[in-house]
Formats: structure tokens, C-alpha cells, sequence
């Protein structure tokens, strides 16, 4: 199984912004300690901004949604952390109807849910 781990990241502060590709990151390493393969574009797409030549006032959503949207496309579920700021998240709206339109699984995660992505999908 592939799961596009979709997460909010826009946020005027800084802080906000580096907490929740920490959370993703997480949660990104938790369901491959659990054995998936995972996909988390903020966890990549952040790492490459950070360290490549992109600014990230010059990479808007629709950007980072041309990159993303292939990967979902081959993806077997959309996983989505329903942290704060998802529900207005452009990005995150716009994977789950992309996953809707391609008749991907979707399931919500909360952050206290988190934690138990390290056992996500095993029947123990």
C-alpha cells in the first residue's frame, strides 16, 4: 500500500509553518516504522525548498500541487492529518477532491492519533 500523507502547511508564523511539517514528518516515520510506503509531500517538498533554489514566496500552491497531485494519482490512500488549519488548507483541500475525483480511499487522522500510526493497518 502507497499513502499520500497530506498535511496543512501555509501559516503567517514561522513557528506555525516548521510545527506541522514536524508533525508530518512524524507521522511520515511512524507508518514506515509500521511498514507502508509513504509519500508526504510537506516532507519533501520543504526539505527540497530549504535546501535547493526555491523561495518559498515564489512557490505557491498551485506549484507544489503540480509536483504532488502524480504521486497521489498513484497512491492507494490519501492519509490526511487533521491537525489545525486543515479544514481551510487550499493544498489539503485540493488533494482530498483529487482523491475523491480518482476514487482514492481517504481516511482523517487527529494528532492525538498520531502516535498510533506506528501500528497503523496491523491486525495485532
Amino acid at each position: 500500500m502507497i499513502i499520500y500523507l497530506a498535511c496543512p502547511y501555509s501559516h503567517p508564523e514561522v513557528f506555525v509553518r516548521h510545527c506541522r511539517y514536524m508533525k508530518a514528518c512524524r507521522a511520515a516515520s511512524l507508518l514506515m516504522k509500521a511498514g507502508h510506503t509513504v509519500f508526504s509531500p510537506l516532507s519533501h517538498g520543504v526539505a527540497i525548498m530549504n535546501n535547493g533554489d526555491l523561495d518559498e514566496k515564489d512557490t505557491a500552491c498551485a506549484f507544489w500541487l503540480k509536483q504532488e497531485l502524480p504521486f497521489l494519482r498513484m497512491s492507494n490512500l490519501l492519509m490526511v492529518l487533521a491537525i489545525d488549519g486543515w479544514e481551510e488548507s487550499i493544498g489539503v483541500n485540493a488533494e482530498i477532491d483529487a482523491a475523491l475525483e480518482w476514487q482514492i480511499p481517504n481516511v482523517l487522522i487527529s494528532e492525538k492519533e498520531i502516535p498510533r500510526l506506528a501500528t497503523y493497518g496491523r491486525n495485532a
